[in-house]
């Protein structure tokens, strides 16, 4: 499958959310999601779209509320936190807590998107007197491992977070279920297949049917040559 042509690729959609101090992850996610669409993902009939709140289209209607429309149509969902928590949207305390709940909601009701979800270490000497933003962070860290929600992973750097959402972005592709896109291209080879054999087999047997008739065209002209010589 490997080279497939972009009309059979079925796009699965990543969204990434943050607050604006892990720009550097940010650019990152766009680099990974592209290596591994040519490592893996292409080979499965697979074209991983990444998203973020930069892509959304400008519009009529409350900023969060146009974001969290590319999240409704989102497979996974990618989120980190570091220090900042971000600034509210007007019904919740910031962007990141909305495009949160808004993705637990949609993975309770419908099954997806899968979320990954990622926290920066935070520097020791913030941790002994952190500001407004950062107890935020660290508030909703803790909720996090109450509820026993979510399993989360801890990252020290932009380069550690890079190996691991490589890694497990990789694990994820493989982990789709039977109905999942690689299923669709299969099933379109297989009638691809069939379709190809049966005109094959067709044109076979026209052509077999073909030199039947031009046999008996030649003895038809035969016998007529053997009658006029009597």
């Amino acid at each position: 499958m490997q080279g497939k042509s972009d009309d059979f690729r079925k796009v699965i959609r990543v969204f990434i959310a943050s607050p604006g101090d892990l720009g550097e992850e940010r650019r990152l996610f766009r680099d990974i999601i592209d290596e591994v669409n040519r490592l893996k993902a292409h080979g499965m009939g697979i074209q991983l779209e990444p998203l973020g709140w930069e892509d959304t289209l400008p519009g009529v209607g409350r900023p969060q509320g146009l974001i969290n429309k590319d999240i409704i149509g989102c497979d996974l969902m990618v989120m980190l936190l570091w220090k900042r928590w971000g600034a509210p949207t007007g019904e919740y305390s910031s962007g990141f807590e909305e495009e949160c709940e808004l993705a637990k909601r949609l993975y309770e009701k419908r099954g997806k998107p899968d979320i990954m979800l990622y926290f920066r270490k935070i520097p020791d000497n913030m941790l002994v007197d952190p500001g407004e933003q950062l107890q935020r962070v660290l508030k909703f860290r803790e909720k996090i491992e109450s509820e026993r929600k979510f399993l989360y992973y801890p990252y020290g750097d932009k380069n550690e977070w890079e190996r691991l959402f490589r890694g497990h972005l990789g694990r994820w592709l493989d982990g789709l279920t039977l109905d999942d896109p690689q299923t669709e291209v299969i099933e379109y080879q297989r009638i691809r297949r069939e379709l190809e054999n049966k005109i094959q087999k067709s044109m076979a047997e026209l052509e077999t049917e073909k030199q039947k008739s031009q046999i008996r065209d030649f003895a038809l002209k035969l016998r007529q040559i053997r009658d006029r010589d009597g």
